[in-house]
């Protein structure tokens, strides 16, 4: 996956539809969207681990279909790491709506591993601090 950002705005005929998460395709094209509908999770497919990872959940408001979600895959910069911080593009809707994961890591977790104040993602005194480096990718998506 190239580094950069994806806005997703209506997500009806962007993403695959399957009725349960064991009906995920085995393989898939790096980016690919699919819904899960028994849980209306929207996940996209990574290339790099090649699996499946949720980004956010679905809502299927009157007209069907629209919900605002961003993935930014970010390489951290050496001033990202001085700082502890990086800036969102967006104001995620709460920090329980942002998910980080480290390409060729883990995934990270609010408040064990980062924080959140308004589009300000930091990782002072946190999970990882000391352990991503600049030229690190993260991939954060999130609900806005």
């Amino acid at each position: 996956m190239g580094i950069g950002t994806r806005s997703f705005t209506n997500v009806e005929g962007l993403a695959k539809k399957v009725a349960t998460t064991g009906a995920l395709p085995t393989s898939a094209n790096d980016g690919d969207l699919a819904v899960v509908l028994d849980v209306d999770d929207l996940y996209e497919y990574d290339g790099d681990t090649s699996s499946w990872v949720k980004i956010g959940s679905v809502s299927w408001g009157g007209g069907g279909g629209s919900a605002n979600f961003l993935v930014e895959t970010r390489s951290i910069t050496g001033t990202e790491i001085s700082n502890k911080q990086l800036t969102l593009v967006n104001t995620p809707t709460a920090s329980s709506a942002v998910i980080v994961d480290a390409i060729g890591g883990t995934g990270q977790r609010v408040s064990v591993d980062f924080s959140l104040t308004g589009n300000i993602l930091s990782w002072n005194g946190l999970g990882l601090d000391g352990v991503v480096s600049s030229g690190d990718v993260l991939r954060i998506s999130y609900t806005y």
